[in-house]
């Protein structure tokens, strides 16, 4: 406990000293870490207030909070942090489809010099006991198993993470297993192996963000064998949100950062009639002092095709998005996005709104 406060009050200084030279805001969470305990009851949301101090001398802003799976809602101090100042972050965690261990970050993206910043809350779910075949509900060829989907949500790209994968051999024989070519930043403990009648296996799943060079929500499927059957090919799901780790960045970095500006991103489509195309231009500003990058640019529907001019935005300089939303096969209210994802420390993530009305 001497050592931990001896760390907390050392990390203290150490942060001060780094940002004394300069007067933007620094956000400063007392606790970062928040420990549920034990859970019993996985049908009761859970809440707890994480407490933060602008250390900075401008004003604090929070922009926004991003939340793993299993956490809504959350609250925070809508009016600027002064000076020395304190606020709040409140998150609201639901242990309901969370098995086990949880061990769940948070990230808060501010105007502070430091952002974003992490938080994390941890715990124990402890469920009444169940009938083996109802603790692993899904079929994978002969085996069982508690989930096909392994989820590492939010990861920034220069960690990793590790999952457990567990099977259950219901069958009386035994049953081999074989992870078929696994994507290079997706590691198994176990590659080829049997499962004895019966049995429950685990396998690790060790997930490299800094191997993969993708951007943003990522899906990869982790094809497998069973008992060397070919023609039946089974797989398992992997997810995760990939996101630009900016915390090495020294103060003068933070200062001479790209900065990303777009003059809106609501757009009204309006009423049209089915079959009828809509075009956008966009501009794009960098405003920073370094070069702006465009990691990556998605629609969440192929009715909305996007292009952009370039990826790389000199100081000063800018770009153009082209966006065409096709109306044909729609009808009604129609509500479509566009995720932009940049290397702009404080504006990483943009999201870009359509919204309209397709009549008959």
């Amino acid at each position: 406990m001497k050592k931990l406060k001896f760390l907390f009050i050392l990390n203290l200084f150490y942060t001060l000293s780094l940002f004394s030279q300069d007067n933007s805001p620094i956000i400063y969470f007392l606790d970062t870490i928040h420990h549920f305990g034990n859970i019993t009851d996985s049908n009761t949301p859970y809440l707890y207030q994480f407490k933060f101090t602008n250390t900075g001398q401008k004003e604090l802003l929070i922009k926004n909070i991003q939340l793993p799976k299993g956490c809504y809602s959350p609250k925070w101090s809508q009016n600027g942090i002064q000076n020395r100042d304190s606020g709040f972050v409140e998150i609201r965690f639901n242990p309901e489809n969370t098995i086990e261990n949880f061990n769940k970050s948070i990230t808060i993206y501010s105007n502070a010099i430091n952002s974003p910043s992490k938080i994390k809350i941890t715990g124990t779910i402890n469920k009444p006991t169940e009938n083996i075949e109802d603790s692993y509900p899904y079929k994978i060829g002969k085996l069982r198993t508690k989930t096909k989907q392994i989820d590492f949500n939010s990861i920034l790209n220069t960690e990793s993470q590790t999952k457990t994968l567990y099977f259950y051999n219901p069958t009386q024989k035994k049953v081999s297993v074989v992870f078929n070519k696994p994507p290079s930043f997706i590691e198994l403990d176990k590659i080829n192996f049997e499962i004895n009648p019966l049995e429950i296996t685990s396998v690790k799943i060790k997930y490299k963000a800094y191997k993969n060079k993708n951007w943003g929500a990522v899906h990869d499927a982790v094809n497998i064998i069973i008992d060397y059957d070919r023609g039946a090919l089974e797989f398992i799901n992997v997810t995760a949100d990939i996101h630009e780790d900016f915390s090495t960045l020294s103060t003068e970095d933070s200062i001479n950062a790209p900065r990303f500006v777009i003059p809106k991103t609501e757009f009204d489509i309006g009423n049209i009639k089915e079959g009828v195309k809509k075009k956008y231009r966009i501009e794009i500003t960098n405003s920073g002092n370094s070069d702006l990058i465009i990691r990556k640019i998605k629609s969440s529907c192929k009715c909305t095709r996007v292009r952009i001019s370039k990826k790389i935005i000199k100081p000063k300089g800018t770009t153009q998005i082209k966006i065409k939303f096709n109306s044909k096969g729609k009808s009604g209210k129609q509500h479509k996005n566009i995720s932009i994802i940049t290397n702009d420390p404080l504006n990483s993530r943009i999201q870009l709104s359509f919204r309209g009305n397709i009549l008959p």
